[in-house]
């Protein structure tokens, strides 16, 4: 769906909540989200207000008496913003092949502050990156790299800490994802790759570094990456394939966001 077609579509805030009622109630029943009760019936406001829906439901169990509406405990939920600006935005940012910033968000749907534009477009960036995944298999690709800006004058050590280090993992043929990890210390790495590739992978292409040994210990079932030996199955790819990669993690490293926000730009741009 395009920017135009999801105008023409949500194009009131009560198409939207329309659209939103008939995602989480399926069925057509609608329930009380706390008590789970069908026995529910709908209020209409006398007097509104751009902050209040003009209407909600009411749970008639005897103990619950619950208001709610369909945004209740969504990303919508107590939003300031009009439904239209945020259906435009999830629009935008589905469309965008290489991302979205919250300062293009701000100037293309015209929103006031850029603060109220960054927390629109990291809240629907945690949604996009909710669920269970599976875990990459076949052949397997593996760099990593740091994000952050250049430290001058205080020494490489200092300029390395200070950066967030991104493993990056990819199916050949396959999905490709980016990870932020904590550090890049041997057994944060260990658990990053434990986490995303199967054990029976058929082959884990590295370069000559330290996520080669933690690569084999996780293809090998070891509980310790040191425990691990060299067991041929992790070797450097052919520089064709390998280089694909390594590009892609330069491309996340240029990245140009706001540290707490890292994990979910990777989540959108190259998840």
């Amino acid at each position: 769906m395009n920017i135009r077609e999801a105008h023409e579509k949500f194009a009131t805030d009560e198409q939207c909540l329309q659209y939103i009622q008939q995602m989480r109630w399926p069925d057509g029943v609608v329930r009380c989200p706390a008590c789970g009760e069908k026995d529910i019936k709908r209020v209409e406001r006398k007097a509104t207000s751009k902050n209040r829906r003009a209407w909600f439901y009411l749970c008639l169990e005897k103990t619950c008496h619950n208001q709610f509406t369909p945004t209740s405990g969504t990303i919508f939920h107590d939003t300031h913003l009009p439904l239209i600006v945020w259906f435009q935005a999830i629009t935008l940012m589905l469309n965008a092949k290489k991302g979205i910033s919250a300062k293009q968000l701000q100037r293309d749907l015209g929103i006031g502050g850029y603060k109220t534009a960054w927390y629109l477009n990291h809240r629907i960036r945690e949604v996009m990156q909710e669920g269970s995944i599976r875990k990459l298999g076949g052949i397997v690709e593996i760099d990593e790299t740091y994000v952050g800006g250049k430290q001058r004058g205080k020494g490489v050590k200092y300029a390395i800490d200070s950066k967030d280090v991104v493993i990056g993992l990819r199916q050949r043929g396959g999905p490709l994802r980016f990870v932020q990890a904590k550090d890049a210390k041997a057994d944060t790495v260990y658990q990053i790759i434990a986490e995303n590739v199967d054990k029976d992978v058929d082959a884990i292409m590295t370069d000559e570094s330290y996520l080669q040994f933690q690569a084999d210990a996780v293809s090998q079932g070891s509980a310790r990456p040191n425990q691990a030996q060299r067991s041929g199955l992790c070797a450097r790819g052919c520089p064709h394939e390998h280089n694909r990669i390594c590009i892609l993690t330069v491309q996340a490293r240029d990245r140009r966001e706001l540290p707490q926000g890292l994990d979910k730009t990777l989540a959108e741009v190259f998840g």
